[in-house]
């Protein structure tokens, strides 16, 4: 009954101990595709799906902003269009940034917005752009619970921007799973207490 008791106690515990796995970021760079490739809708990308009201094209910007990296770039198969860009992702997401760019043609309100999964607002990043091209900015959120993002302009021309370099960070399963490792913690604490208190029974 011992050695049980020993070998429960140290399992329960090192499952607490154990170091949860470090978020990874990913970043969606759309220089592998051509332009007109369409990259909404499902089983374009493993981790996030893209969406709007038209599809989600890639262009050549030229000149391409340095901020960039590239000169290829997403946006809608329109030049403007009602509905905001949206990214669903498979998972819970703690971080989320975007590069928007305009095509200069009228002045923007830049967007991000996070949202969690019953549709309650999280954070927002809002950045005004001028009419000539600003370059790439880029804007950024964060939240526990993230399951979604909506992001795009406001103006004469709703939504005529592109974006590129979206990154988003799973979420930290430290803070997730706190209560789990602290129940095993104590688990594995009582199952040590009772090991020494059988032996000073037997002693």
């Amino acid at each position: 009954m011992k050695p049980i008791l020993a070998a429960l106690g140290a399992g329960l515990l090192g499952v607490a101990m154990a170091a949860p796995a470090a978020a990874v970021p990913v970043t969606i760079d759309f220089e592998e595709f051509a332009p007109g490739d369409v990259v909404s809708g499902p089983s374009v990308f493993a981790g996030v799906t893209f969406s709007s009201d038209v599809d989600i094209v890639i262009h050549n910007v030229d000149p391409a902003p340095p901020d960039l990296g590239g000169a290829r770039a997403a946006s809608g198969s329109n030049f403007t269009h009602d509905d905001p860009f949206r990214a669903d992702f498979a998972s819970p997401t703690t971080f989320v940034s975007v590069a928007m760019g305009d095509f200069g043609q009228d002045e923007e309100l830049l967007f991000l917005r996070a949202f969690d999964a019953d549709g309650n607002l999280l954070d927002e990043a809002l950045l005004n752009l001028a009419i000539e091209p600003d370059g790439g900015p880029t804007l950024s959120v964060l939240a526990l619970g993230i399951a979604y993002v909506l992001f795009g302009s406001a103006g004469q021309f709703p939504n005529s921007v592109y974006f590129d370099n979206f990154t988003y960070e799973a979420a930290d399963t430290a803070e997730i799973a706190e209560p789990a490792s602290l129940t095993l913690a104590a688990a594995g604490l009582g199952a040590f207490g009772l090991l020494r208190l059988r032996r000073r029974r037997a002693d």
